[in-house]
């Protein structure tokens, strides 16, 4: 179903199903998804604006996008009521510079939320991710995954804190960040940070960011393949995954456009 008028500013999701949003705002985009659905957004057409997603009790919300060819920053919030689910998908293959703001926050028992994105960095571009996550709760859980490659002197900057805050029992936050650097002059930096305020949680970062591993193309190279082609499926191996959490056609278009740049 696609949507492209709100009134006020407001959008209110009464029933599941798969959206399409499809316009451009002049102010912050209100959405309020009822308790007990499941709905997936796909983020189709949007300004430099402000997102805010509250999710209902025993909701799942999905956000999916693709940032293509223009320069475009976004400020995403996301609220969570008990045992919501608030998920964020994206792969960022635009060639221009892109600031990506996205604050999760764990307001009810046992909700949950997934962040993942893939990001190609061309040229002069600068990649800039901002990920916040805030445990509120007992026995909530996050999980946040950046994947990207930066070439020629680009550069990407990935930086996620996730808070547990006092008597969240039972909570887990997970984070990982991995940024391949294709040529000499190509930049990178990730600033994986926990802050734990209770006891009895679960909690793990990493972060690895450099040239390809000359192991691993010696070994590709030893089954056949060129140095090109070694590099070359490393780069997806990174890459393609995150098209797996997006429907068919944007799946498509996510792999030619990776397959296209490398």
């Amino acid at each position: 179903m696609e949507i492209n008028k709100v009134e006020n500013n407001v959008l209110n999701i009464v029933e599941s199903g798969q959206f399409d949003l499809n316009f451009l705002l002049d102010s912050e985009l209100v959405i309020n998804v009822f308790d007990n659905l499941s709905v997936t957004f796909d983020l189709r057409k949007y300004n430099d604006k402000n997102i805010l997603i509250n999710v209902g009790k025993n909701s799942v919300c999905e956000l999916r996008f693709i940032v293509e060819n223009t320069e475009k920053t976004l400020n995403l919030q996301g609220f969570c009521a008990d045992n919501a689910v608030f998920n964020v998908y994206y792969a960022d293959l635009s060639d221009g510079n892109t600031h990506i703001n996205i604050e999760s926050n764990l307001k009810g028992k046992e909700s949950k939320t997934d962040i993942r994105y893939s990001v190609i960095s061309r040229d002069l571009n600068l990649k800039k991710y901002n990920i916040s996550i805030n445990h509120f709760n007992d026995k909530t859980k996050s999980n946040f995954e950046g994947f990207g490659v930066a070439t020629g002197t680009s550069e990407v900057v990935s930086n996620c804190v996730s808070h547990i805050h006092e008597k969240c029992i039972k909570s887990e936050a997970h984070q990982i960040s991995k940024i391949i650097l294709f040529d000499e002059k190509s930049k990178a930096h990730a600033d994986p940070v926990l802050k734990i305020d209770c006891d009895d949680v679960i909690a793990s970062h990493g972060v690895a960011i450099g040239a390809l591993n000359n192991d691993h193309i010696f070994y590709l190279k030893s089954r056949g393949l060129t140095n090109d082609e070694a590099r070359r499926l490393i780069v997806l191996g990174y890459l393609l995954p995150i098209k797996n959490y997006f429907g068919e056609k944007d799946a498509e278009k996510i792999a030619n456009q990776i397959n296209g740049d490398f």
